[in-house]
């Protein structure tokens, strides 16, 4: 059996930023069909589901993924 988490140990998890949609195009400049799209690709993470209608994306997910694309490009620059 797993022994509950103390305040003290909540108090080191560092917080957890969530995105909505509206906000995730508006950092990458993307529409929804193509955030989707891109999703589906496997170029951006999913979103999480916090209820029925409410996908959130984390955010450092989001620019883990970026960092990724943006190291990809410049590993091809010769």
């Amino acid at each position: 059996m797993e022994d509950a988490m103390t305040a003290a140990d909540i108090a080191t998890i560092p917080p957890m930023v969530l995105l909505t949609k509206r906000q995730v195009c508006a950092r990458t400049g993307l529409s929804k069909s193509t955030l989707y799209r891109h999703i589906k690709q496997g170029y951006l993470p999913a979103p999480i589901q916090i209820g029925p209608r409410s996908p959130r994306w984390v955010e450092d997910e989001l620019v883990a993924a970026l960092r990724r694309q943006v190291t990809a490009r410049d590993a091809t620059k010769t």
